[in-house]
């Protein structure tokens, strides 16, 4: 994580807020707030946090489908390389990078933290 101006533009807050929406996580944590207050325990650098067993083999970045009355989040169909990719980069372009953002940037930047 970074704690300073730029903790918008980080998509691993922003990955944590989705799995808290849908209330993924096996702790049940309602708030960002709850995870940033949890101690890292002597001898390690992080804290493992794990999905419910539920949502554990849904895809975190869901598209929409379209009912007869509304258009809502899918529990199961994923967004495609395409649009995740999109979205991505327009990401990093409201959040005036440089670069432009590509998925392994977001991997080689937060090391092994995301397995």
């Amino acid at each position: 994580f970074r704690d300073d101006e730029s903790i918008i533009c980080c998509p691993v807050i922003f990955i944590m807020a989705l799995a808290i929406a849908d209330n993924a996580f096996k702790n049940k944590f309602t708030s960002l707030r709850q995870i940033y207050d949890l101690v890292v325990p002597k001898g390690t650098d992080r804290i493992r946090l794990k999905w419910d067993d539920d949502w554990a083999k849904r895809p975190i970045f869901r598209d929409v489908e379209h009912t007869p009355t509304k258009v809502q989040i899918s529990k199961t169909k994923s967004f495609t390389y395409e649009k995740h990719r999109y979205y991505f980069i327009r990401l990093g372009r409201t959040c005036r990078f440089r670069k432009r953002l590509q998925w392994y940037d977001l991997r080689r930047g937060s090391g092994k933290r995301l397995n």
